[in-house]
């Protein structure tokens, strides 16, 4: 029994270091006057990638998805409504909040 719920807390501290929030006072400048955000812009502020150019190639690869939902188009503006969950792959995650 304790080693199951050793192994439980292990993985929660696991996942919860994959896991960031951000909160939105810090994408100002990125979000547009109509509510909406470029994907682009709204991969680099989540800190889930290091370039434009990685995002380009993430959303080409069908690796990006933002509040479930697969992102096919590197020119999509995404309706910016706090909480934005971003997933970059299979294990990285950001809550815009």
């Amino acid at each position: 029994m304790l080693i199951a719920w050793s192994q439980g807390r292990q993985r929660e501290d696991h996942y919860k270091a994959r896991f960031t929030s951000v909160h939105a006072e810090s994408l100002p400048s990125c979000v547009e006057s109509d509510g909406s955000i470029w994907i682009i812009d709204l991969l680099q502020a989540s800190g889930l990638v290091g370039s434009r150019g990685e995002a380009k190639r993430l959303i080409q690869q069908g690796g990006v998805k933002v509040n479930e939902a697969k992102i096919d188009s590197q020119d999509l503006d995404i309706p910016f409504d706090p909480p934005v969950l971003v997933q970059v792959g299979k294990r990285s995650f950001a809550e815009l909040i």
